[in-house]
């Protein structure tokens, strides 16, 4: 029997030369490979829990928020009179936009989080701790749409799973986890 490989996934042991799990169907690829040794169990405890993780979505909110209205204030059209209609659209528009930098840029960053998660001493990493890559955050970011898609419930998946993931967790394969020494 050759050298075994961990599925990302589903954490089973998988044949080396395998493009895929056998027991979940999960394709390896660039962004998602097999790891190349046994996991260490992360504890429970260790797993950033609902409240910090919410508490530090609402700082990240508010940061975001401040950004936006920061460009939306710098790039308005001189000629054409601000309204509070207008400058609302704005802001969402530079929102969006900035978010989609924002979390995988600071996820993927060596301190592992948005100023909100180290705020509230949380980081983002793979299932073997490691930090993630800036694909691996920007498919993270791609799934809080899903996420946002389930009318919240998707991120009330931290209180029943395993790892205390959400749904965008899951579908990039990350967890939250305590960072010691953060705050």
């Amino acid at each position: 029997m050759g050298s075994m490989m961990i599925c990302p996934k589903c954490l089973c042991e998988c044949e080396k030369d395998s493009n895929f799990c056998d027991q979940c169907g999960h394709l390896f690829d660039a962004v998602n490979p097999p790891f190349k040794k046994r996991l260490r169990k992360i504890p429970y405890e260790a797993f950033a829990d609902f409240k910090q993780r919410a508490s530090a979505w609402i700082l990240d909110g508010f940061v975001l928020l401040v950004m936006a209205a920061i460009c939306a204030t710098i790039f308005k059209d001189e000629a054409t009179p601000l309204t509070r209609a207008m400058l609302r659209h704005q802001i969402s528009r530079f929102d969006i936009l900035i978010s989609l930098l924002y979390y995988p840029l600071m996820e993927s960053f060596s301190l592992q989080g948005t100023l909100g998660k180290l705020s509230f001493g949380i980081k983002v990493t793979d299932l073997a701790r490691n930090r993630i890559s800036f694909a691996r955050a920007s498919a993270r970011q791609c799934g809080r749409f899903l996420t946002g898609c389930t009318l919240g419930i998707g991120y009330l998946m931290t209180l029943w799973t395993e790892n205390k993931q959400t749904l965008h967790d899951k579908i990039s394969g990350c967890v939250v986890i305590k960072a010691p020494g953060l705050t």
